[in-house]
């Protein structure tokens, strides 16, 4: 504040601090920019006008302004911004000078040039009342090598009509995530000639220990090398699904049945029978048109990730059967660790026996932090190998007994499936993805 009293009347020192006050000489036949700085929260900026020595001001007005209508005309040496959350709004003033005494000439012409630069996220561009947020509220950035999930930074820069427009980026972590123009990569601190509104793509790459900011910057102004400043702040995270269970709960009509590897050896599997760490390490097996419910547990790096709503939805595959969409929940994070959370399937499993190899599941994230984020793919889990059978099994077998030697077996003939009774009144049985029809006990259900 010091420096700016300097050059401005005693009088703006004792303005409240929410006002931004500049003076600019004019002079005659000269084309000037002025830049602006505005602190990045809601600001008024009063601008007074005065002439170079022995000039004064005859009259000025507005030649030009964004469509913000922000800037407006007291009178002929006074102009006010209003309502400002960023040096988002230009506004170019004509004056017209004269000396004292009398004369026949022309009054010579000078201009201001207010320019305005503002740097947006794509999903908050042109929203006026996140403008202030931005600045204090760090945008999610996933990473991902997705690019249609990576977010642009959109810089717009209004000046003149005959102005340059060129813009200077900065970001302050160049570890965490790279910048593209057009997909070809730029370096923080480089110039870019802008031409209206230009998209940077923003690759997060790497989990960030820290805040990014990014800072978009004008060319220096006539008055002292002042350039109008805005910026945006990030933070880059992962997301982990660290466990999945399908057979999660005992005697339960929602979830998968209880099976074994073979008759003397069953599947440790108390993570579930998906882990990030392991992949899949057991098959699922349900009644056919059951219910479905899962429960999965997540993790991430960041330090910034601290809740989020989670869902998920089945990947077409070729064999006529997918899981469904799953209901969001909201994952709160402690440590970088989520409970273990149930998530329901719409839908069902398969309505006819079979064996589906290929299933898997897209997890996916939205409204990071309750900021509203839109939703992302943020990790995939399978192929999960299900099982569809037509009942529960029945005694001699078992479909609900943890560690039984009686419920189904996976390996060799597969899952026999139950489709009738015989003659005899024996149980008539196939395998399940196979059209022969056997009446083995060892492996009917």
């Amino acid at each position: 504040m010091t420096n700016r009293c300097a050059k401005t009347a005693v009088l703006f020192c004792l303005l409240p601090f929410f006002i931004v006050a500049e003076t600019v000489v004019l002079e005659p036949g000269q084309d000037k920019r002025k830049a602006v700085p505005i602190p990045q929260e809601k600001r008024t900026v009063d601008l007074y006008l005065t002439a170079e020595f022995p000039w004064s001001i005859r009259d000025s007005w507005i030649e030009q302004k964004d469509d913000l209508s922000l800037w407006m005309r007291k009178n002929k040496t006074y102009y006010k911004l209003s309502n400002a959350y960023a040096p988002n709004s230009f506004v170019v003033i004509k004056g017209e000078l004269q000396k004292p005494g009398r004369g026949n000439g022309v009054p010579p012409v000078a201009r201001l040039s207010v320019p305005a630069i503002d740097l947006s996220w794509d999903f908050d561009c042109g929203i006026a009342s996140r403008e202030n947020l931005e600045h204090q509220t760090p945008a999610a950035l996933l990473v991902t090598t997705d690019a249609t999930q990576h977010r642009n930074l959109l810089v717009t820069l209004r000046e003149k009509s005959n102005a340059a427009l060129i813009v200077q980026l900065f970001w302050t972590d160049t570890r965490s995530v790279r910048v593209y123009r057009d997909n070809i990569p730029i370096w923080s601190g480089s110039y870019q000639t802008i031409d209206g509104e230009t998209a940077f793509r923003v690759e997060p790459v790497a989990v960030s220990e820290s805040e990014i900011t990014f800072t978009a910057k004008t060319l220096p102004d006539d008055y002292g090398h002042t350039m109008a400043i805005d910026l945006v702040k990030a933070f880059t995270y992962d997301l982990i699904v660290d466990g999945v269970k399908f057979n999660h709960t005992l005697n339960s009509s929602h979830d998968g049945i209880e099976i074994r590897r073979n008759y003397s050896q069953g599947f440790s599997i108390p993570n579930g029978e998906w882990t990030a760490a392991d992949g899949a390490l057991a098959p699922v097996c349900y009644r056919m048109s059951q219910d479905i419910t899962v429960k999965a547990r997540f993790r991430t790096n960041s330090a910034f990730l601290s809740s989020a709503s989670i869902s998920a939805e089945g990947i077409e595959s070729d064999e006529g059967w997918t899981f469904g969409t799953f209901n969001g929940r909201t994952v709160t994070f402690s440590g970088g660790v989520s409970p273990e959370l149930e998530f329901t399937m719409q839908g069902a499993a398969p309505s006819a026996v079979g064996i589906f190899e290929k299933p898997r599941i897209a997890w996916l994230i939205q409204d990071i932090n309750g900021n509203g984020d839109a939703v992302l793919e943020a990790a995939r889990t399978g192929p999960h190998k299900t099982y569809a059978i037509l009942d529960t099994p029945v005694a001699p077998w078992t479909g609900e007994t943890a560690g039984s030697n009686q419920n189904p077996l996976d390996e060799r003939a597969g899952i026999g499936v139950l489709v009738g009774e015989g003659e005899d009144g024996g149980n008539r049985c196939r395998l399940a993805g196979d059209p022969r029809h056997q009446r083995k006990q060892s492996i009917c259900i």
